[in-house]
């Protein structure tokens, strides 16, 4: 077996374990999130049995094609690593995710505060998970959340669409 089909059967084994394929191609700090991710979809399963399994799982599978994508980039600068002027993939790589991942940090900082402050508010007043947890509070819950995400998308464009005009 070549070393380029024996990298990515071991990113695809190793990536069934969240962030362990990360880990194995060099990404540690996308490893690490991801790893973070899981355990916090994990302990929120029991207080919204609703969402975070499918979280999880979006996060799984995620992770698992985001790994054998690195992967075969990696695989692909294989013949570059031999070069005399070769310099490091993976640090490469990174560079370019850190600049784009930027300002989804906010976004995600941000998601992670409201599910926090969700969770304590559900803590405190049970009547509101129960309300929360009904099929069609929860669709109109879900269908808010994608017309605000939505309009910040927009905003977000237009606003770019407008710097580029000046």
């Amino acid at each position: 077996m070549d070393r380029k089909k024996m990298r990515m059967s071991i990113t695809f084994v190793l990536s069934l374990v969240p962030g362990l394929g990360h880990y194995y191609l060099g990404f540690n700090q996308l490893g690490l999130k991801f790893m973070i991710a899981s355990f916090a979809c994990i302990s929120l399963i029991p207080a919204f049995p609703m969402v975070f399994p499918f979280a999880l799982a979006t996060i799984w599978f995620y992770q698992l094609f985001d790994a054998l994508q690195k992967a075969a980039w990696v695989n692909k600068n294989l013949d570059l690593q031999e070069s005399p002027i070769w310099t490091n993939p993976t640090s490469m790589f990174e560079e370019i995710e850190r600049e784009r991942t930027v300002s989804s940090s906010l976004w995600i900082g941000i998601g992670i505060v409201a599910a926090g402050l969700l969770v304590i508010v559900v803590t405190l007043f049970p009547d509101l998970r129960e309300w929360i947890l009904k099929p069609k509070n929860g669709s109109v819950l879900v269908a808010a959340g994608l017309i605000l995400y939505g309009t910040t998308l927009i905003i977000r464009h237009l606003l770019h669409k407008n710097e580029g005009s000046k």
